[in-house]
């Protein structure tokens, strides 16, 4: 029994890492995505713009 609590430890621990990582690249994705894309000129409902 406590192995496998060590083991879901760790797995929960490398979950966390992960999430981590990715939500770091969708912040980055974001500020580069903006900096790129000029506004749009009207917002529309459904234009498709972020």
């Amino acid at each position: 029994m406590a192995d496998e609590l060590s083991m879901l430890n760790e797995a929960v621990w490398l979950l966390n890492q992960e999430n981590d990582r990715i939500k770091r690249a969708l912040r980055d994705w974001q500020t580069v995505h903006a900096r790129q894309c000029p506004p749009p000129q009207e917002q529309h409902h459904n234009s498709g713009h972020w």
